[in-house]
């Protein structure tokens, strides 16, 4: 544990040097001048102690910098340390999740995996293209009817505007009566197809 009281000249170091440097860099000359290795924890909370900003961006290289270690081999010992946990050409990630899977989004809605590597849609969207033969533009999305998320029969999707969706909530024209919210939904198109004819 360092203890920084009894050594002021860990902080005098950090003052001098923090300003423009980045966080490998800083741990780096540190080692260098006291032989101590700072965590990025323990660099960061001294940092803070101290109100120190690197003027770096995230503690990432600013662009154009080169690297100390560009073109460097990692030292066999610690090669071999880290051998066993590095990624090998054709592995498969535990969490990996094929095309195809579902998963349930924050929102409550069912989502589908579209494309790698990791690309996924809202189920009623995939479902409502599918089966119209057609993309949706991002002005548009897909109401469920019946109210039901987990009902995707194409006859319960029903395609409309942001702006339709804005009237249609506000009117309560969704029900748990596909029927009668489809005719509610009608009635908001209606007016608002009249509303861009009035506002030419």
């Amino acid at each position: 544990m360092i203890k920084w009281l009894e050594h002021p000249e860990y902080d005098a170091f950090l003052k001098r040097y923090v300003p423009g440097h980045t966080e490998i860099e800083i741990t780096r000359a540190f080692m260098q001048k006291f032989g101590i290795l700072l965590t990025p924890g323990r660099l960061g909370n001294r940092k803070t102690k101290l109100g120190l900003k690197s003027g770096t961006k995230g503690g990432q290289f600013p662009k154009g910098l080169v690297p100390w270690n560009k073109g460097k081999k990692m030292a066999e010992d610690v090669y071999a340390r880290c051998k066993p946990t590095m990624f090998t050409k054709g592995t498969i990630p535990p969490n990996y999740r094929p095309e195809g899977s579902t998963r349930i989004s924050r929102d409550g809605y069912f989502e589908i995996k579209i494309a790698d590597p990791n690309k996924w849609q809202l189920m009623q969207r995939y479902v409502w293209e599918k089966s119209n033969n057609r993309k949706l533009s991002r002005n548009e999305c897909i109401i469920f009817l019946d109210g039901n998320k987990l009902n995707f029969d194409p006859d319960n999707l029903q395609c409309v505007t942001r702006a339709e969706l804005v009237r249609i909530n506000q009117n309560h024209r969704l029900t748990d009566n596909a029927e009668v919210s489809k005719a509610g939904v009608c009635i908001e198109k209606l007016k608002e197809r009249i509303r861009r004819f009035d506002n030419g």
